[in-house]
């Protein structure tokens, strides 16, 4: 492991929707590092030796840059936390053992509080059957406005100045509801026309839960 190699994850992850997989001992690999040239520095203590100084940037330097790469897998990771919450069928490879343990975690947590915020708005939820902490709504709000037409949700969209990353899709299996990274909550059914933020309808139409739609 060196600066070199870091900086090629960091650019490999922030150009990339995917997580990168990376070695299980990623982090531990790092510190090791770290450990290395702190040793090296110990030998330049007292000295005015430039080396010195290029040793303690370089340690700054590495800090920074996996700092930046965990940011990029966090968020990530949150995002199919969220995904995987809502029902959707997701499946995380390349973490570490640090890093799945905090997407199982968040996804758990999610959930629970999903379970708690549908109970109040829908009353009975019951326990998904093909994901054991996955919470989905029973009951469907009977009262609920039929969908909007193509060239409505796209009209919609261009008067509000929200239709860049979105892409509009029509949803031709049932969705769980769940929260969109635009803050929005989705409460979608069959046959419903609607834009989705980019990273939710892309995931959606690999599934095959949604079709895109041509923009007119």
């Amino acid at each position: 492991m060196d600066l070199e190699r870091l900086r090629e994850i960091f650019r490999e992850e922030s150009s990339s929707e995917k997580i990168k997989i990376v070695e299980p001992n990623f982090y531990e690999e790092i510190a090791v590092y770290i450990s290395e040239l702190r040793r090296k520095l110990e030998e330049f203590r007292d000295s005015d030796d430039p080396e010195r100084d290029i040793i303690e940037d370089e340690i700054r330097s590495v800090r920074r840059v996996v700092e930046d790469i965990f940011k990029l897998r966090l968020r990530k990771i949150v995002r199919n936390a969220n995904f995987k919450a809502n029902g959707l069928e997701i499946e995380m490879e390349g973490l570490t053992p640090e890093e799945d343990e905090l997407f199982q975690n968040l996804v758990n947590a999610i959930a629970r509080a999903r379970k708690k915020v549908l109970s109040c708005l829908y009353g009975k939820v019951e326990e998904n059957e093909e994901e054991k902490k996955i919470y989905r709504m029973d009951e469907k709000d009977e009262e609920e406005s039929p969908s909007e037409s193509t060239a409505e949700v796209q009209e919609e969209f261009r008067e509000s100045g929200n239709e860049k990353g979105y892409i509009l899709v029509k949803v031709v299996k049932e969705i769980p509801p769940f929260v969109g990274i635009d803050g929005r909550s989705y409460a979608l059914n069959r046959e419903d026309v609607v834009m989705l933020p980019k990273e939710h309808a892309e995931l959606l139409i690999q599934k095959g839960v949604v079709l895109p739609l041509k923009m007119r």
